[in-house]
Parts: structure tokens; C-alpha cells; sequence
């Protein structure tokens, strides 16, 4: 019921996107997280107007607005109990923390091993994990592409992720790797439907300075169900 009053609210809040030739879509984002939004009638892979993404069809986890298919303006971030965590400014790049517990951000690696006297800050999902990280690499179409690997009765496949974050803190190559019968067996994910351009990670920074880093991740593939993660995103922080 909650989710209904979400998605009726958000659908009269879009009347004026839809007079602008929008028509309203909805997505499962994770197998946890659904998003609604408006894309042009000319162009349905374009997102414009209102956004909300709501989380086990109870707790809106982020809202926000489209322009032409780029995130703009002041977004808010919640987690799954609807807490307030985040506030990112498309336009400005501001980004403010509520939720100091995770403000040292997530381990990564650089091309190049910092000094230990550098000051270091890592990358923060923008978002939070359940919404930035987790439906990235619990993703349909990666347990797809490893399905072929598994035979009923094999043991459960271990996934490996490595994402690439610019500068910018845009997911730039996102790598899957698994190992079968002892072969290792490498994909390049296209994350198109994920990247909208939009910076998902704040940059990972050496001294001030914006750096391009690694994010590693392992999940969990077994016939018949969908992936699992296995790390513990906390410890990450």
C-alpha cells in the first residue's frame, strides 16, 4: 500500500512532465529496488522529468530529475529504513554526507601505490550501496552470461568484479571474472542501461588531486537462483 501512494504521488507530480511528450516508465533496478521515471515520447531511451526509486516497494531510497537524459539539480539519498544519508547537486558537484558512517568511503586501488604520509580519500557510491553498488553487479544479464558455465548439480560460481571510477567518479569499464573446470573466463559488462553519463562514485582523491581507481567485488551464481554478494559492503568502509 505504501508503495502505491508512492507511485501515485510521483505519477500527479508528473502531470506537467508528461504535457512536455514524456510518457511514465518503471524498471527493476535489483531484484530489491524499483525505479519510476519519464522518458521522451520521441527518443523512449531518454530519460526527462521526475525520478524515484523506491526499495522492497515500501522506502523511497533516492528522488530526483532528468534533463535529456542527465541527472540535474539537487538529488536526495535515503537508506532502507528511509533515512536522509545523502544530498548530491548535479549541476554544483556538492555532495553532503548525513550519514557520517560511511564517509570514509570504500577501499579501492590505484595504478600506483600511494605514499603513506599522502592523504587519501576514497570513492562514496552516490546513493549509498543498495542503490549504487548492489544493482550493478546483481545484475540479470551477468548471471546470464555465466549460466553456460554451470550444470545442474555443479557447485555455486564465484564472480569477481572489478569497476573502473574516473576522475569523475564514472563507472567506466565494469570486468567480470569466474573460474571453470580451472579456466578463468573474462566478460566486459556493458553497463550502458546503469551509466547515464552521471557521476555514481565521488572521486577517489591522492592529495587533493582526482585519481582513477579500482573497486573489487565478489558475488555468488547458483543454478536456479539469482546472484547473491558475498562480501560485506560495511567492511569496506
Amino acid at each position: 500500500m505504501k508503495y502505491f501512494i508512492i507511485a501515485i504521488s510521483f505519477l500527479f507530480c508528473g502531470l506537467a512532465a508528461r504535457a512536455q511528450d514524456t510518457v511514465a516508465r518503471e524498471n527493476l533496478l535489483s531484484p530489491t529496488v524499483y525505479e519510476s521515471f519519464y522518458v521522451l515520447k520521441s527518443n523512449k531511451k531518454v530519460r526527462h522529468g521526475l525520478y524515484i526509486a523506491v526499495y522492497k516497494k515500501a522506502t523511497v531510497l533516492a528522488k530526483g530529475e532528468y534533463n535529456n537524459g542527465k541527472r540535474v539539480g539537487q538529488w536526495q539519498f535515503f537508506d532502507a529504513s528511509g533515512k536522509l544519508t545523502q544530498i548530491y547537486n548535479y549541476d554544483t558537484g556538492e555532495f553532503a554526507m548525513i550519514d557520517q558512517a560511511a564517509k570514509k568511503g570504500i577501499r579501492c586501488t590505484f595504478t600506483e601505490t600511494p605514499a603513506t604520509t599522502n592523504k587519501i580519500n576514497r570513492p562514496i557510491p552516490i546513493g549509498g550501496a543498495i542503490y549504487a553498488i548492489i544493482p550493478l553487479i546483481m545484475r540479470r544479464d551477468i548471471d546470464e552470461r555465466v549460466r553456460g558455465s554451470l550444470h545442474e548439480g555443479d557447485p555455486p560460481l564465484e564472480i569477481n568484479h572489478v569497476l573502473t571510477i574516473d576522475t569523475a567518479g564514472i563507472v567506466t569499464r565494469h570486468m567480470v571474472t569466474t573460474s571453470v573446470d580451472g579456466k578463468a573466463q573474462t566478460y566486459t559488462i556493458n553497463d550502458g542501461n546503469y551509466n547515464d553519463g552521471s557521476p555514481k562514485f565521488t572521486p577517489a582523491k591522492i592529495n587533493g588531486i582526482p585519481q582513477t581507481c579500482e573497486l573489487k567485488f565478489k558475488t555468488i551464481f547458483s543454478i536456479g537462483r539469482p546472484s547473491v554478494i558475498t562480501d560485506n559492503l560495511t567492511h569496506y568502509y
